[in-house]
């Protein structure tokens, strides 16, 4: 420690890391090492923690008279500040001295905030300080309490574990009767068609942040209506008269419709066309395979377009990729994997999984061809060759020389 006289400005776990960096027999866990028998990190640096409450006040006392600008934080704040500073200030007080820890506030000479008992006194203390807030009748009363704790800390900070069921929650603690929510699905729906007549613009947006919308205007509105109202809740399309189509026809006249609406969709994969298109119309279903069932044709089909017949056999295969590969002799430049998805952008026919076919047995037949033997009776004499030219075979090894 002689060496290192900077590493007493520090705190003793950090001190411990750069002396291990400098003897690395020093345990990563001394604890763990050690066991029972390892006094701690303070004590092992000849630095014991106060041993009472008595020697902790006179430590902070001390501390607040060399730094009093710490007078202007909390005393959450201001306690590792002082444990910055003389690092036998234990880091858990409560769990180091028990029932003889008078608390933060105590332990800096500062008496400890009394709370308020009661709901009445809260209340009292809340319509205080919106009269000289008026202000605060702007905010949510979620948000607006948080600003009367900072001015009153009197007041609890969880009043509803303080006071249980006597609490009757903030908007009435503050002086403002509960919204009363509509009790039926029916009024939830008349409420909505009349917003949607004030406010034809949202049309243009989903039905999630329609709603949205609509409960900053009417908070009678449920910020959970499948929960508020059980099976009795059709959803949010139908809730706003926008009931999904309920057969594939009425799915594809749709589709079709918005074709010609949007014809630049077609350079684009079903795939990601059919997202473009719910966002047009949200009648159609998120799912259509599981809302039709059976009787889903599949995207292909649904926009007009028939499904594409994959090649069957490895020949099929191999011959369209030749083709491609003459007409675009730039892809020799590319990867493997990289020019056999090009090939399936070009011609839909060829299956971007191929393994299935019979015969299949790897890329390397489209881009090694030459390399394949035709047939097995052709693999059976190769194999004779090379044995006989590398072992000096003469017998047969295989039926076909008959």
């Amino acid at each position: 420690m002689q060496q290192q006289p900077q590493w007493s400005e520090i705190s003793s776990k950090k001190r411990y890391r750069l002396a291990r960096q400098q003897d690395p027999r020093l345990p990563a866990s001394p604890q763990q090492a050690f066991g029972n028998d390892w006094p701690g990190l303070p004590a092992a640096f000849g630095e014991e923690r106060y041993e009472t409450v008595d020697q902790v006040m006179a430590a902070l006392a001390r501390l607040m008279q060399q730094h009093p600008q710490w007078s202007e934080v909390s005393v959450t704040k201001r306690y590792p500040l002082a444990r910055q500073q003389d690092p036998r200030l234990p880091a858990t007080p409560q769990k180091t001295f028990g029932n003889d820890w008078p608390g933060l506030p105590a332990a800096f000479g500062e008496e400890s905030v009394k709370r308020y008992k009661t709901v009445d006194q809260v209340m009292a203390a809340l319509a205080r300080l919106m009269q000289q807030h008026p202000q605060w009748s702007e905010v949510p009363a979620t948000k607006r309490y948080p600003l009367a704790r900072q001015q009153d800390p009197r007041l609890p900070a969880s009043p509803q574990q303080a006071f249980g069921n006597d609490w009757p929650g903030l908007p009435a603690a503050f002086g403002e009767e509960s919204v009363k929510l509509y009790e039926t699905v029916d009024q939830v729906m008349a409420a909505l068609a009349r917003l949607m007549q004030q406010h034809p613009q949202w049309s243009e947006v989903s039905v999630t942040k329609r709603y949205s919308l609509a409960r900053q205007q009417d908070p009678r509105l449920p910020a959970l209506p499948k929960k508020t109202y059980g099976n009795d809740w059709p959803g949010l399309p139908a809730a706003f008269g926008e009931e999904r189509y309920k057969t594939v026809d009425q799915v594809m006249a749709a589709l079709a419709r918005l074709m010609q609406q949007h014809p630049q969709w077609s350079e684009v994969s079903v795939t990601k066309r059919y997202p473009l298109a719910r966002q047009q119309d949200p009648r159609l279903p998120a799912s259509p395979q599981k809302t039709l069932g059976n009787d889903w044709p599949g995207l292909l089909a649904a926009f007009g377009e028939e499904s594409v017949k994959l090649y069957e056999t490895v020949d099929q295969v191999m011959a369209a990729f030749a083709r491609l590969m003459q007409q675009h002799p730039q892809w020799s430049e590319i990867s493997e994997a990289r020019r056999y998805q090009l090939a399936c952008q070009h011609d839909s026919a060829l299956p971007k999984d191929p393994s299935y076919i019979k015969g299949w047995d790897g890329m390397s037949q489209l881009f090694n061809p030459k390399m394949r033997y035709p047939d097995i009776k052709s693999a059976f004499f190769a194999v004779k060759k090379f044995l006989q030219k590398t072992n000096g075979m003469k017998q047969d090894i295989t039926p076909f020389d008959n």
